[in-house]
């Protein structure tokens, strides 16, 4: 990859549970195609699995677009759909964590939260959007 001025590549899904998929086939196979080496193949589209499936279950079922970025010195993944309140959790990454074994849900954001080197969420006019930077791994 030369310079750093970023690649991008987005799709846009329909927001329902068959989409999940489709959009972890779309990280691996944009990822692989870049360079990324086979850890950050599974990391990342099990972030973008995670952040599709919230907007599926939690969204309005419309559509969502996933986002993928590559300079020579890191990922970006965005993801963008669903709505959420002011005071929801999703807006504040900083207490994402993953849930105790015994908690029915809640695993989702912290693994995102694990997996990543920086994350930042905004709604604008009540939709959400993730974005997510992860440092390349060394040649």
């Amino acid at each position: 990859m030369s310079g750093d001025a970023p690649i991008r590549q987005v799709l846009k899904f329909q927001a329902v549970p068959s989409t999940a998929r489709p959009a972890r086939r779309f990280v691996a196979d944009t990822l692989r195609a870049q360079g990324a080496t086979n850890d950050e193949i599974l990391d990342i589209a099990l972030v973008a699995s995670e952040l599709v499936s919230n907007i599926i279950e939690h969204g309005d079922g419309l559509e969502l677009s996933l986002g993928l970025s590559a300079t020579s010195e890191t990922w970006e993944l965005s993801v963008v759909g669903g709505r959420c309140s002011p005071e929801s959790l999703v807006l504040r990454p900083e207490k994402w964590n993953v849930a105790r074994a015994d908690e029915s849900s809640g695993r989702g954001l912290g693994i995102v939260r694990q997996l990543m080197d920086e994350i930042s969420v905004d709604a604008t006019d009540g939709t959400v959007s993730v974005s997510c930077r992860r440092r390349r791994a060394p040649l």
